[in-house]
């Protein structure tokens, strides 16, 4: 048996209008949305965002990672939600939300609609309702550049962690919206990640990801897994001017502590604010 195969490893996160980032790390992907339109300076809208910047800011409160955030009402409204991996510790989620907002302001500096992905956590904001609706748009996928030995066999086994990582998704979910984020998340596999040791799917309501070498709770003397540049299946709004290679740091769970770390986000009460 590839040795490869006793150390692989599989994690995802399921987000129902979700949102995440990092402090001090540089984020994975984002998007600039032309969907929400934009926004003039010093309008009512962009005072609304700035409102969004100051409760995160602000907030102290460990919400089990989940915080779901609104500031204004009718059209100058602005919803956001943001989503930490579960291994993360409060302090360290804030300061990731609070770090992919002021990312995407710089980003997307007008934009009523953006999203960011990094490493531990991913924020998305927009003049929509988007609570509960499950989306797959924009979609990005990365891969480990390193090919496994013995593909017949890690593809069964990989192919058997996905089926358990499916079914143990719908504890504590809507059946059919897990189920139907995660299917469309784990097609990609094939043209993502084809006999590679890792490989991740990022879209705006689910995170998926495996490797072969645990990546979560990495200290500094850790060595990051290499991986290459992310590739867009659908076109972006605004292009990234600076593609990095090289390698990305990676965050991956063993199958029994996700499903640990699943619960613990789907069984408690998430946090909705609205001011």
């Amino acid at each position: 048996m590839d040795s490869s195969l006793k150390f692989l490893f599989i994690s995802f996160t399921v987000t129902f209008l979700l949102t995440l980032n990092f402090a001090q790390e540089e984020f994975l992907d984002y998007s600039c949305m032309e969907t929400g339109g934009n926004f003039t300076r010093n309008s009512t809208y962009e005072t609304n965002i700035d409102r969004l910047r100051l409760s995160f800011s602000s907030n102290t409160a460990d919400d089990y990672g989940f915080y779901n955030i609104s500031s204004g009402v009718g059209s100058e409204r602005v919803n956001s939600v943001a989503l930490c991996r579960g291994d993360v510790g409060s302090a360290d989620c804030l300061g990731c939300i609070n770090n992919a907002m002021a990312e995407l302001r710089s980003l997307c500096p007008n934009q009523r609609e953006a999203i960011i992905w990094y490493d531990n956590c991913m924020f998305r904001y927009t003049n929509r309702s988007i609570f509960g609706v499950v989306e797959d748009d924009p979609l990005v996928y990365m891969w480990n550049e390193n090919n496994v030995t013995d593909v017949d066999a890690f593809n069964r086994s990989l192919s058997a962690l996905l089926d358990s990582l499916r079914n143990s998704a719908s504890l504590g979910l809507p059946v059919v919206e897990c189920n139907s984020c995660l299917s469309a998340a784990i097609e990609f596999i094939p043209e993502c990640c084809d006999r590679k040791q890792g490989g991740r799917v990022l879209e705006p309501s689910c995170n998926f990801r495996f490797e072969i070498e645990r990546f979560y709770n990495l200290t500094m003397a850790d060595t990051p897994l290499p991986s290459a540049p992310p590739r867009h299946l659908r076109p972006r709004t605004t292009p990234r001017i600076q593609q990095e290679k090289g390698t990305i740091r990676l965050g991956l769970l063993p199958l029994q502590r996700f499903r640990l770390l699943l619960l613990r986000h789907s069984l408690f009460p998430v946090a909705s604010y609205s001011f």
